[in-house]
């Protein structure tokens, strides 16, 4: 649920220029990443294991992080107490470095994304999520880019990934326009 209305709002944000189909993307993906959030216990706990639950929070945190930028952080689906506690499962149910419980999804040798795992830390001030990361510095390239920009998942606005589409726009249809009136030209 929440990696399709994650995903959908996502590409919303960027792609739709009509308010109030935008607003109605986010009224439903909002409700999906609402129901998702409440299949979590009180602490935190989950029936999957950290594939899935790296799955979904990434796209509530990716679909978080979004909404904050483009709102000026009127809209923080990232505020929730309820998500500080969801953050540290993945710290919950490690047996040992690098191997989690193997349940539902997961398997042993399972690890969550770095650059997620640096996000929420940072985010909620949970040191023992970067504790996780077991990704050797060198090769650390998302992360340490992460870091850079200040988060792992959004950088750049999305405002200006619109108005580049509308100038593309503009150009595709003044081209079609000069392509009929050629056409007309030679009939």
């Amino acid at each position: 649920m929440p990696v399709c209305a994650g995903g959908t709002a996502i590409a919303a944000l960027y792609l739709e220029p009509n308010v109030d189909r935008l607003t109605a993307v986010l009224v439903k993906a909002i409700d999906g990443i609402e129901r998702y959030l409440a299949t979590f216990s009180s602490d935190g706990g989950s029936a999957e294991g950290v594939g899935y639950w790296e799955k979904g929070i990434f796209f509530v945190a990716a679909l978080g992080e979004l909404l904050a930028a483009r709102t000026a952080g009127q809209l923080d689906l990232l505020a929730r107490p309820q998500l500080v506690q969801i953050a540290s499962f993945p710290a919950r149910v490690e047996l040992s470095p690098g191997c989690f419980v193997p349940f539902s999804d997961t398997g042993l040798d399972r690890r969550p994304q770095a650059a997620l795992l640096h996000f929420l830390a940072r985010r909620y001030e949970l040191p023992e999520l970067v504790a996780l990361d077991r990704t050797p510095p060198a090769e650390r390239t998302l992360t340490n880019a992460a870091r850079r920009r200040k988060y792992a998942i959004y950088s750049g606005t999305p405002r200006t990934h619109l108005a580049r589409k509308q100038r593309n726009r503009g150009t595709e249809e003044q081209t079609s326009k000069r392509t009929k009136e050629q056409r007309r030209k030679r009939a």
